[in-house]
């Protein structure tokens, strides 16, 4: 939709900025409030206690602006960051219990 339209452009703003190391708390707030709740509501999904979602929402933006500038810009950032959030969603972390992990059939 239109109106979504600068709000991408604002996104993408923030992304290349954190890139080059610019505004870097400014841009970092932003895009973690864009996408802390659905983070928390994706990890809920696939099973995770509220506790153990917080954790991975947490870690999964550790890795976000840890790896930001590997982000192309001929791409788009959300499928990037999906993708980032789907490693830690199968990643295992010592701290998580495994009876709050969701089952997995083999």
């Amino acid at each position: 939709s239109m109106a979504s339209g600068q709000e991408t452009d604002d996104l993408l703003r923030a992304v290349l900025e954190l890139q080059k190391g610019i505004r870097v708390e400014v841009n970092s707030q932003y895009i973690f409030e864009r996408y802390y709740p659905w983070l928390r509501r994706f990890f809920g999904r696939l099973g995770y206690t509220s506790q153990d979602s917080e954790d991975l929402a947490q870690e999964t933006f550790s890795q976000v602006f840890e790896r930001i500038r590997s982000f192309r810009r001929e791409g788009s950032f959300k499928p990037w960051f999906f993708a980032v959030a789907s490693i830690r969603a199968d990643a295992p972390t010592c701290a998580r219990s495994t009876t709050a992990s969701p089952s997995r059939s083999p």
